[in-house]
C-alpha cells in the first residue's frame, strides 16, 4: 500500500485501494483479485507497536471484479497523532 496521509482529526478524504495478485499467465504481470464472495479487513497500527491495533474493521467493498475498496475513516481512527502502518486482508 502507498502512503497515505492524514491530519490528527480528519474524516476524508476515504482510502481508495485496488488488490491486486500476481498474474501467471502474465509472469511479472498483476491482476485484479476478485472478492466476489469475499470481504476485506481493514487493520491498522501504531507503526513500530505489536498486537495492538488501532483499527481492525471491514472495508467496503466497491466493485467486487476489479478488487477495489474503500476504508472511511471514524473519529477514533485519526484521534492521536503518529506514523502508522496498514493493510488490508482478504
Amino acid at each position: 500500500m502507498a502512503d497515505f496521509t492524514l491530519k490528527q482529526g480528519d474524516l476524508g478524504p476515504s482510502l481508495f485501494a485496488q488488490l491486486l495478485e500476481p498474474d501467471p499467465d502474465n509472469p511479472g504481470q498483476r491482476r485484479p483479485i476478485d472478492l466476489t464472495g469475499r470481504s476485506v479487513q481493514f487493520r491498522m497500527r501504531l507503526k513500530g507497536t505489536v498486537g495492538a491495533l488501532k483499527v481492525d474493521r471491514a472495508a467496503v467493498v466497491t466493485d467486487a471484479v476489479t478488487g477495489r475498496v474503500r476504508v472511511d475513516w471514524a473519529g477514533a481512527d485519526t484521534d492521536t497523532v503518529g506514523l502508522y502502518v496498514a493493510e488490508l486482508r482478504v
